[in-house]
């Protein structure tokens, strides 16, 4: 069912939601692995990169044409929330996890950018260079700081307040 890469589900209200290159998104039943949903929209192609928000209630998804959907977790069909906006990433593959923390969707980049939505509407807050490499990970912590890891070897922290 999936094409072979670095597939990381995320899973919340009893379903498991997957990003894949074959560019759909899976939703399967935690319980019984059954399939609840399964979707390649032409125009939000997603891949591989997906998260959660805090409450469970969002998945995010980033496409391969830079923008993030917004599916809402709380019931059983497809249901975009929002798709962002604001600003175009460009074409991405990045297949580390999207976070949110504080309201705020933290969007990793194989540009070594780190994008920062709105996590109420997707509308976009800023951007900000590590590296020129893939980011690897964000890890936003209660302090109001991201720590952030890149491939080329960086780490950073980084000051955020509670709006991005």
């Amino acid at each position: 069912m999936l094409s072979p890469a670095q597939v990381v589900p995320v899973a919340t209200h009893g379903r498991i939601y997957l990003a894949s290159p074959d560019r759909y998104m899976t939703v399967l039943d935690e319980q019984t692995g059954e399939l609840i949903w399964r979707y390649n929209d032409p125009e939000n192609r997603v891949r591989e990169s997906i998260g959660i928000s805090e409450d469970g209630r969002t998945v995010y998804a980033k496409t391969m044409d830079g923008n993030i959907l917004a599916i809402d977790a709380t019931v059983s069909e497809r249901k975009i929330k929002w798709i962002s906006s604001g600003v175009d990433m460009g074409y991405e593959l990045t297949p580390t996890p999207v976070v949110e923390k504080d309201g705020v969707v933290y969007v990793p980049t194989d540009k070594g950018l780190i994008y920062a939505y709105r996590a109420s509407d997707g509308a976009f807050l800023w951007k900000y260079r590590i590296s020129n490499g893939l980011i690897n990970m964000i890890l936003p912590t209660d302090k109001g700081e991201l720590y952030v890891s890149a491939m080329d070897g960086k780490l950073v922290k980084l000051k955020v307040d509670k709006t991005g």
